[in-house]
């Protein structure tokens, strides 16, 4: 996103220089007067691409119930105390909560390498981009 803003900021720079620069030469010549439509044409165009460049705010995350569960999911591969490995995590929209500002709760079960399932709750963490696991044992 910023990259986009910094990429165009020169554009508009230079189109503004060049505007510039045509109504000081339109001005310094006082025998001819100035064409209309370039003139007229340049100004607009010059303020636009000015505007352009202001900062937009960020994309704010999803927190629709299905967002929720997704990013609970992204637990697949995480590694437990016992050094099993969830291969497989269910989650249900039904039970999504949203405890606190940016964080975001929902009742899970995981399936572990070793073949166990053990149900739990995930807490999506949105401010921190960061999601852990509690297991109910």
């Amino acid at each position: 996103m910023n990259t986009t803003v910094r990429r165009s900021a020169p554009l508009a720079i230079l189109a503004l220089a060049a505007a510039l620069t045509g109504c000081a030469a339109s001005a310094s010549s006082s025998s001819t007067p100035p064409p209309a439509s370039p003139t007229s044409a340049a100004a607009p165009s010059a303020s636009a691409l000015a505007a352009a460049p202001s900062p937009t705010p960020s994309p704010q995350p999803c927190t629709a119930h299905s967002c929720i569960v997704d990013d609970a999911k992204q637990l697949v591969g995480s590694i437990a105390k016992d050094e099993s490995v969830i291969t497989a995590m269910s989650c249900y929209e039904s039970t999504v909560k949203h405890a606190a500002p940016g964080i975001w709760t929902v009742d899970c079960t995981a399936t572990y390498s070793d073949g166990s399932q053990i149900a739990g709750i995930a807490t999506v963490l949105l401010s921190q981009s960061k999601i852990t696991w509690e297991p109910d044992e």
